[in-house]
């Protein structure tokens, strides 16, 4: 096979096919994200009650005729992750990343030897490695998650009550903390 062109529509709808046979065969099953256009296939991480999965984002979009195809633009990569669900009630059963968007860049053949298929296949064994030995909150035994701040921290937040949870988030500015101080 030739290098993969991203404005080739058979090199489209080929990647497509294989992607999507490559996602079956590895026991993943389609799923709806509000506000994907793309399709989006998930797969239950063992021994988790279904709260820790690994999602793949994959860019094929639906096709002229009813076929599917990877979007056209060369900017837009497959996407490998890993989210769990929260259980407490104060959470609502929000997601948090643990392993956090590891992208697939659609260059090269696509298959082979490191060609575009290998990279997904091994970048969904990677995530699903590492989001079964992940590290866990010494408190709950939940998943830790790696914060905004590069530090790892509690997938349900153990250590904030349900109130601290849910209060709303108000930034003070520094405008507003000084208002009417005269220095």
């Amino acid at each position: 096979m030739s290098t993969y062109d991203p404005t080739n529509p058979t090199h489209r709808r080929d990647l497509a096919g294989a992607l999507l046979a490559k996602l079956a065969t590895c026991g993943f099953t389609p799923v709806r994200i509000e506000g994907t256009k793309e399709a989006v296939y998930e797969r239950v991480v063992d021994k988790t009650d279904g709260r820790i999965r690994v999602l793949v984002y994959t860019s094929v979009i639906p096709g002229p005729s009813g076929t599917f195809e990877v979007r056209s633009n060369g900017d837009d990569s497959i996407k490998v992750c890993a989210v769990y669900r929260t259980q407490r009630e104060a959470l609502k059963g929000r997601e948090r990343g643990l392993v956090k968007d590891r992208r697939i860049h659609r260059t090269g053949d696509i298959q082979g030897k490191d060609g575009i298929m290998d990279r997904v296949h091994q970048r969904m064994r990677d995530v699903w490695t590492a989001s079964k030995t992940g590290e866990c909150c010494p408190s709950c035994q939940a998943p830790k998650f790696l914060a905004k701040s590069g530090n790892l921290c509690c997938s349900e937040l153990c250590w904030k009550s349900d109130s601290d949870i849910n209060r709303p988030y108000r930034p003070t500015s520094y405008r507003s903390r000084y208002a009417g101080s005269h220095y």
